[in-house]
């Protein structure tokens, strides 16, 4: 997570610890993106545009009232709930090729959204333990989401 949103954070929500997150080393990160890569048809594939773009392809427009991020209506909670997405108890956020790559409660992670994701610069993925769901979240808010058959 950048130290910034941390500072940020601290400014915003006086008196709140910013949520316990875990910054995961390379080789966690090279696993779970090996992982998503089987899920999305893109094994061996090293160019990270293509690589977005294979999860791009498997993703399906989140639609609906308050399906934008940057919203002050949104809820990432209803939102997957509407998805049929029961979370587990921990997610991971993406915040680059899958190389950068953080884990925190679910629950923190909808609570603070907005402390977190910021619009206009952040593209994100999320997903939990099961990799049985993406979701993305572009920089202009939109949502995209895809769901993995076992």
């Amino acid at each position: 997570m950048e130290e910034f949103k941390k500072t940020n954070f601290a400014r915003d929500q006086p008196g709140e610890a910013f949520p316990t997150h875990q910054t995961l080393d390379a080789a966690l990160a090279r696993g779970i993106r090996n992982r998503i890569a089987a899920l999305v048809g893109a094994v061996g594939v090293e160019d990270r545009f293509a690589f977005a773009r294979a999860v791009d392809a498997c993703e399906r427009p989140v639609v609906g009232p308050s399906s934008e991020a940057d919203l002050d209506t949104f809820e990432l909670l209803e939102i997957f709930g509407r998805l049929g997405i029961t979370p587990r108890q921990h997610c991971y956020i993406n915040w680059h090729n899958f190389e950068d790559i953080d884990r925190l409660e679910t629950s923190a992670l909808a609570k603070y959204f907005d402390e977190v994701w910021y619009p206009g610069t952040d593209d994100i993925d999320i997903w939990d333990d099961s990799y049985d769901w993406i979701m993305s979240v572009h920089h202009s808010g939109g949502l995209r989401y895809a769901t993995f058959a076992k």
